[in-house]
Order: C-alpha cells, then structure tokens, then sequence
C-alpha cells in the first residue's frame, strides 16, 4: 500500500505546482483511469472565485483514499493532507502557517463569501431560502457532513463550517466547484 501513498502524494505535488499559473475562472479537472479491476479517479479543483483562493486534489486509487487541501494561501494559509486506507484506518494533519484567519466576507465582483459557524439554527434558516445551490442537500445532513455552502439566489455563497476546524469545508467545497464545473458557472 505505500506504492499508492507514494504515487498519490507525488501525483499531488505534480497537481499543486500548476495551481500558481491557473486564472481566476478555475474549475475541475478530472482523471480517470481503468485499471485491470481498479478505477483510479483524481480531482484537481481550484476556487472558482477569486477570494478566498483554495485547492483540493482527491484521489481515489483502489481501496486508498488521498486529500491534498490548501485554504487560503495569502492570509491562513492552512495545508491539510489526508488519507483513508482500505481497511478505514485514516491517517491526516492539518498545520497553519500564516498569521491571519479567514474574513467573515470576501467580494468577488457580483458575488460574495461569507463565512459563519454551524449554528443549527442559522443554518436551518438559511435553507429555508431559495438557494441556486447547496450542499449538503438538507439541512439535517450538515452535522454529519461536518460543513454546509449555499449559493443564494442574491448572488451569496455562505460557508459554514466549525470555526475552529476550516479544513471541515474541504467536502462542500469540491462538490460546490464540481456544480460550477458542470453548470461551467462563470463568477
């Protein structure tokens, strides 16, 4: 198994080095590849928006389970690396290396970020209105899902996420850009 921890981790620092030279309209790129019985998947995906700037890679190689993710390169600068083995043993470490946390807004053009907690009720009030996009789907399954991004029809994407923990945000922010890919979302 460290052969598959060596390539995902080589394959992630191959990904990384083309993130400085992207524009701000980034969107997935994915990887699939078939081998003799194992599906191999990769996902690169970069913020869609300007601010705050983020990058996941998610590789699915057989059984192993690798994440690659950087928030925020300009002030948190937070790096997450994990992995999840075959036999569920998961493995994972998050280090911060800027001075600075995230904004509770950030303008992006004719849209905006803005940043909150898991309030159970706040965040049950804001699915409550109409929303272009959502992830989790319902509310009930942002504890489970451990973050909640919502991209309101007034032109808002809301993250929520445990203040402590932004590397929660990790999950709804691949699915949010795997949407902006899909439905090519210009912002």
């Amino acid at each position: 198994m460290s052969g598959f921890v060596i390539r995902a981790a080589t394959l992630t620092v191959l990904a990384c080095s083309t993130w400085f030279t992207s524009d701000a309209q980034a969107y997935c790129r994915e990887y699939i590849e078939d081998k003799s019985q194992q599906l191999n998947y990769t996902y690169i995906c970069e913020n869609s928006l300007k601010s705050p700037p983020y990058l996941i890679v998610r590789q699915y190689i057989g059984e192993l389970e690798f994440e690659m993710f950087e928030l925020g390169y300009r002030d948190v600068r937070l790096l997450c690396s994990r992995a999840v083995l075959d036999n569920g043993k998961k493995f994972g470490e998050c280090s911060r290396y800027g001075l600075r946390g995230l904004k509770q807004r950030y303008a992006n053009g004719a849209y905006n970020i803005e940043i909150g907690s898991l309030n159970q009720k706040q965040v049950a009030k804001l699915y409550e209105q109409g929303a272009v996009y959502r992830f989790p789907e319902f509310a009930q399954q942002v504890p489970d899902t451990g973050c909640a991004i919502v991209l309101g029809k007034s032109k808002t994407v809301h993250w929520r996420f445990p203040t402590k923990q932004p590397e929660r945000m990790s999950e709804c922010l691949l699915n949010f850009e795997l949407f902006a890919t899909k439905e090519r979302l210009r912002f």
